[in-house]
């Protein structure tokens, strides 16, 4: 069965136990009145606190709204001039997206923003991030992994979906440089 709907029927129904067991034992009486939603709503008795109480519940929790389904979409083109001709080598600055996914700032910060896709397991998958500069390289797994490393501050905010990470050490790599 749907997780949110084991919870809505949850929410309704387990109400109902000490909402009966209240109108027995005390002796009062809900009055629930007023409009809702256009409808002028007149209920009393057991069944208008009740109703009031589910009311409550509904109107505070998020039941209806799914978590954001992030896609990763592929983008497949050919450069060509203007005779149907391939133009080549392609440099990494001939491209770009606008908005930027990247961008830098001066000493040495950057911005990048990245897509997620949900898994087979049902959590996240995060890209890896991996930094070349000069001869000097590192990669980043963003998942959970990160911040595990000693020499790497990092705080993930799940609320605005950010990951912000400190200085990032880089270490020099025994590979050429890589020609800019």
């Amino acid at each position: 069965m749907d997780e949110n709907l084991t919870f809505l029927l949850c929410m309704v129904l387990l109400p109902v136990i000490p909402g009966f067991l209240f109108f027995k034992a005390l002796p009062s009486e809900a009055i629930v009145k007023g409009p809702l939603k256009g409808f002028r709503i007149d209920l009393s008795g057991a069944f208008g606190g009740y109703f009031a109480l589910v009311l409550l519940l509904v109107a505070t929790q998020n039941l209806w709204r799914q978590p954001p389904i992030y896609q990763m979409w592929e983008v497949n083109g050919r450069l060509v001039d203007e005779h149907g001709n391939g133009l080549e080598p392609i440099a990494l600055d001939s491209l770009r997206l606008t908005p930027p996914i990247l961008t830098t700032q001066v000493g040495g910060n950057f911005r990048l923003m990245l897509a997620t896709q949900p898994t087979p397991g049902g959590t996240m998958g995060y890209p890896d991030l991996e930094i070349t500069f000069r001869d000097r390289s590192r990669t980043l797994h963003l998942d959970d992994r990160l911040g595990h490393e000693a020499d790497l501050r990092v705080e993930r905010r799940k609320i605005d979906h950010k990951i912000l990470l400190g200085d990032i050490p880089l270490k020099k790599s025994s590979l050429p440089p890589y020609p800019q």
